[in-house]
């Protein structure tokens, strides 16, 4: 299976990516969205920042669910994998009020992270606001010119 993850640029959670210092992307919720119960160990993300090109890949290589979750439930998960989440250490406080009524988080364990040739993505029929998308194959998303989607 393959995902797009569309990422904000306030933190520059992509380029820690690339770096290595990012090796879990996390996603919070109030309910259940995508990639809830949709990523598996050998899947494929790809990466793109908000207006801008896909240019990163990575293997999902684990993936953790975690439901319910209190306020010092998502404080202790939070602490406990800043690093791991890109997340330094002046960013944590502002990042835990971002995510204070969130009660789902999905953990994607990254592997094999590495830049891809930049493409464009067409995004219809997925949801202008869509900042996860799930499907078979990538190429359904590649728009045949660099759109920014």
């Amino acid at each position: 299976m393959d995902h797009l993850a569309i990422m904000n640029k306030r933190i520059p959670f992509l380029a820690r990516i690339l770096s290595g210092q990012k090796t879990i992307e996390s996603r919070w919720y109030q309910m259940k969205r995508a990639p809830w119960d949709k990523a598996c160990s050998g899947d494929t993300i790809y990466f793109k920042n908000v207006g801008e090109l896909v240019s990163t890949r990575a293997t999902v290589k684990a993936v953790k669910q975690f439901a319910d979750l209190t306020q010092s439930e998502r404080e202790r998960l939070v602490l406990d994998n800043a690093s791991k989440l890109g997340i330094e250490p002046v960013e944590v406080k502002v990042f835990l009020e971002h995510i204070a009524n969130k009660r789902y988080v999905i953990f994607l364990y990254l592997s094999k992270i590495e830049s891809v040739k930049p493409f464009g993505i067409n995004k219809k029929g997925f949801g202008a606001m869509s900042a996860w998308i799930t499907l078979t194959d990538i190429q359904a998303l590649s728009a045949t010119e660099n759109t920014l989607s």
